[in-house]
């Protein structure tokens, strides 16, 4: 094995008739073969599968049993709950097994001594980079593939519709290949594998959970004077307890602004796959939807505070419904994000997987 460093003065071009750029189904398709093939051949893996199966299949009809015993039918409204659940354990699964999946790809490789022998190829460093993260990609959807029996089981008690189920299983995809664009991007940028994995999994967690808690704690911050209308109860019925007699005040109170903030809602792969799904046709099932509950803590968030709070009746969260439902939805702003961080992830990479390099990171080595 030999070490090779870097001419300092020499600048960085492409290697002769294989161009950064180029980027052909042939190259992606061989680099993303190889790449399954070395991850198929570990039995771990496999087991590791299997195991995953069984444990959402478990967890699936233990919610079944868990929503039956707690007085829920056997029917749409057990469906929709075993549906959220599965959707969320997936979604969870995923992002914590996709950057140890895609992190590795490229520093694994050169401290591995592999990678040099892909470069020496006509391959261009596009192909290399898109077909590991193909690769990589594939890997985390077998994970959505081991959690079709739940989602089944879902989709036959009722309560989710086809296009319900295409679209929350789309997203969920688009999600785990933004987290697997984001580990080799970090893998091309870090030579230490350890050092890619657990900045992955810092990147990962502050995208999907600090960044919906910072609303809250950066509205506190931001907050300002509003006018809010109050209709308070003054008498009530004693038979019913329902409000008989209720008054009106205006007044002026401070109010977080949960609206100059949302946007730091847009990045959590949560917030996308439960705000893009579609809403249940049967008003009735919109409780035991889990998904549509975080989809409206997101919208309710874009509203900021209330200018009417109505304690005598319900009519004023029947507008608030409403205008939730008017409002443009949140995920296509991170769909947007996702394709910034897929496409600048990928092109770190294949900006250091170019040959000759100019200057090498301390301790690594190209062959």
């Amino acid at each position: 094995m030999t070490t090779t460093t870097a001419d300092p003065g020499s600048r960085p071009r492409p290697t002769s008739g294989t161009p950064t750029w180029r980027l052909s189904g042939t190259g992606v398709r061989t680099v993303a073969w190889l790449e399954l093939r070395r991850l198929m051949r570990a039995r771990r893996w496999l087991v590791a599968w299997l195991a995953w199966t069984l444990v959402v299949t478990g967890l699936c009809g233990l919610v079944v049993l868990a929503a039956t015993r707690l007085g829920a039918e056997l029917g749409p409204e057990t469906g929709t709950i075993v549906f959220g659940v599965t959707v969320l354990i997936v979604l969870s699964f995923g992002l914590l097994v996709a950057p140890g999946l895609a992190a590795t790809s490229i520093n694994g490789d050169s401290r591995d001594g592999t990678l040099a022998t892909l470069q020496a190829t006509l391959l261009s460093p596009a192909e290399i980079a898109v077909g590991k993260l193909l690769a990589a990609w594939c890997g985390t959807l077998a994970l959505v593939a081991g959690a079709l029996p739940s989602l089944g089981v879902a989709f036959a008690l009722g309560g989710t519709s086809v296009p319900r189920l295409l679209v929350v299983v789309l997203l969920v995809a688009v999600s785990l290949a933004v987290v697997t664009a984001l580990g080799l991007g970090l893998s091309a940028l870090l030579a230490k594998p350890v050092a890619s994995i657990v900045v992955a999994y810092v990147v990962v967690f502050c995208l999907a959970v600090v960044s919906p808690l910072l609303v809250p704690l950066t509205a506190s911050i931001a907050v300002s004077d509003v006018t809010v209308t109050y209709r308070e109860p003054r008498t009530f019925d004693p038979e019913s307890g329902r409000p008989l007699d209720c008054r009106e005040r205006t007044v002026t109170v401070e109010r977080a602004r949960t609206d100059a903030v949302w946007w730091l809602l847009v990045p959590s792969p949560y917030v996308v796959v439960a705000d893009a799904a579609p809403r249940q046709a049967s008003p009735g099932d919109a409780d035991a939807d889990i998904l549509r509950g975080l989809g409206d803590v997101s919208r309710e968030a874009r509203l900021g505070p209330r200018a009417v709070e109505d304690w005598c009746s319900d009519v004023d969260e029947v507008a608030r419904a409403a205008e939730r439902d008017d409002l443009s939805p949140v995920w296509p702003f991170g769909l947007a994000f996702y394709l910034l961080v897929v496409a600048g992830a990928t092109a770190v990479a294949v900006r250091r997987l170019r040959t000759p390099v100019r200057r090498l990171p301390p301790g690594q080595r190209i062959a």
